[in-house]
């Protein structure tokens, strides 16, 4: 997990995802992982000696498995991808009226489409 995780810190998680696969690792319900597999495995705070209870983090009683500098680049660099693929898309019809538009219960009103089935 160290070596896989370090490697995150300048690779990408789709191909940390094929090395797995090749290796024949599988999901708990016996799925080759995905990219966001290996996304969610890398944000587990399990790994840096952490433990979960009730949606916050506590220092656990065992011994990190990655650590604590190598999580660190590793978080960092997963926020600075998603901060990357978030900025800029783009649409072929952009709703102009999004978010300027509200029900009488304040709840605003967001633009949908649909396409043609079978055309």
């Amino acid at each position: 997990m160290c070596a896989r995780a370090e490697r995150n810190v300048t690779g990408s998680s789709t191909l940390l995802a094929r090395e797995l696969q090749a290796k024949g690792v599988t999901t708990k319900a016996g799925n080759p992982p995905n990219s966001q597999f290996v996304i969610r495995m890398l944000q587990n705070p399990v790994y840096a000696g952490m433990a979960r209870h009730k949606g916050k983090s506590f220092q656990g009683e065992h011994e990190a498995i990655v650590d604590q500098a190598t999580c660190d680049r590793v978080q960092e660099r997963l926020k600075a991808n998603d901060r990357k693929h978030r900025r800029g898309r783009r649409t072929k019809n952009p709703a102009y009226l999004r978010g300027l538009i509200f029900h009488e219960n304040g709840a605003a009103m967001t633009p949908h489409h649909t396409g043609k089935k079978h055309k």
